[in-house]
């Protein structure tokens, strides 16, 4: 499913972020419970996939730098070249959320979405 793809670049963005030696594991990075957790609408409306998940990920980047919060889940909807989506977040905390990644920004260049039988693969690059 396309939302499965933009919901694991988006864990993976934030775990480049946030994660020591942004290790990849089978969860998103910490997020303590009881920290004030906000959440953020992501409504996007783009030509095709590449650009979506480029919008998709530079809005997400865009939230967390401007909130200062990591997002720690997402409720991703992908639907004729649109994204509806909530993400969950909690405000950044050093002692949880360091020793990642400085990511500045999500390249276009390169970016492809392709489908294997009935998954899809993302290259992508962030530039840090």
């Amino acid at each position: 499913m396309l939302s499965s793809l933009f919901s694991e670049a988006l864990r993976a963005l934030v775990t480049v972020m946030f994660t020591p030696g942004g290790e990849f594991d089978e969860g998103w990075p910490p997020c303590p419970e009881g920290t004030g957790t906000s959440y953020f609408p992501i409504l996007l409306q783009e030509e095709d996939n590449e650009s979506l998940m480029q919008a998709f990920l530079s809005e997400a980047l865009y939230i967390m730098d401007a909130h200062s919060v990591v997002i720690c889940g997402a409720d991703i909807k992908c639907s004729d070249g649109g994204l509806d989506a909530r993400v969950t977040a909690v405000p950044f905390d050093p002692c949880h959320h360091a020793g990642g990644a400085d990511v500045k920004g999500i390249s276009f260049s390169g970016m492809q979405i392709m489908k294997e039988g009935t998954s899809y693969v993302l290259e992508i690059l962030f530039d840090v």
